[in-house]
């Protein structure tokens, strides 16, 4: 699946607070804060909405930093710490 469920914004004390961990293979490949972003989450969502209109339920989805070589089968697991796992986005590498 390559989103997972909706998160409340209740659940979220601080989105400028946020960490957000990536595995390969159960590795731990990079750790991010997203204190760290170039542009805030309300940045970003002010510059997507000045090209098209948002609607409830839009996704916008950013880039990251590397996460260096992934191959077909690799599983890539994503998540915010401090969340439910039932939170964790986790894909197995396929070719296109």
């Amino acid at each position: 699946k390559p989103v997972g469920p909706f998160i409340k914004p209740s659940a979220i004390k601080d989105p400028m607070d946020l960490t957000i961990i990536t595995k390969v293979n159960d590795k731990e490949v990079a750790r991010d804060s997203t204190k760290t972003l170039k542009f805030n989450i309300a940045e970003q969502i002010a510059d997507a909405s000045s090209i098209t209109p948002l609607q409830r339920g839009d996704i916008l989805m950013v880039g990251a930093g590397s996460l260096g070589p992934v191959s077909i089968g690799d599983i890539v697991e994503g998540y915010i710490e401090g969340l439910d796992s039932k939170f964790a986005v986790r894909s197995k590498v396929v070719a296109a």
